[in-house]
C-alpha cells in the first residue's frame, strides 16, 4: 500500500476491491456502490459518462444524505475505487462538496 494511505481511514465505495488492499479497508459503504447494470452499460459503450453521472446521481446519491455519509466516514477518510479515467468517486466528491461544503480533494 502506498505510504500516503498508511495512517488514513480507507473507505471502499466500489463494487469490487483488489486483493492487495482488501485487508486494509476500514469501512465499506455499499450505499455508494454504483449498480452493476449501470457499470456494465458504461463499460460496454451503451451510455456516455455524462449519462452515467446523471443516472448515478438519480438512482444512488439522490436517495442519500451527504451529511450522514460524512458522519460515517469521519475526518481523514479516503474514498477508494479502482476505475481508470472515469469514476463515480469524482461524482461522490462533487456531491459531498456541494451538499456539505467540505472540500474533497483527489489523492493520486
Amino acid at each position: 500500500m502506498p505510504e500516503i494511505y498508511k495512517h488514513k481511514k480507507l473507505v471502499r465505495i466500489s463494487q469490487g476491491v483488489p486483493g492487495f488492499i482488501k485487508s486494509d479497508i476500514n469501512l465499506t459503504l455499499p450505499e455508494l456502490f454504483p449498480p452493476w447494470p449501470l457499470i456494465k452499460r458504461f463499460k460496454n459503450g451503451e451510455i456516455s459518462f455524462e449519462e452515467y453521472t446523471r443516472i448515478y446521481i438519480h438512482d444512488v446519491l439522490d436517495k442519500l444524505d451527504p451529511d450522514r455519509i460524512v458522519e460515517k466516514v469521519g475526518d481523514g477518510g479516503v474514498m477508494l475505487c479502482y476505475c481508470q479515467r472515469y469514476c463515480h468517486r469524482f461524482i461522490v466528491s462533487a456531491w459531498l462538496n456541494v451538499g456539505t461544503g467540505i472540500d474533497c480533494v483527489e489523492v493520486i
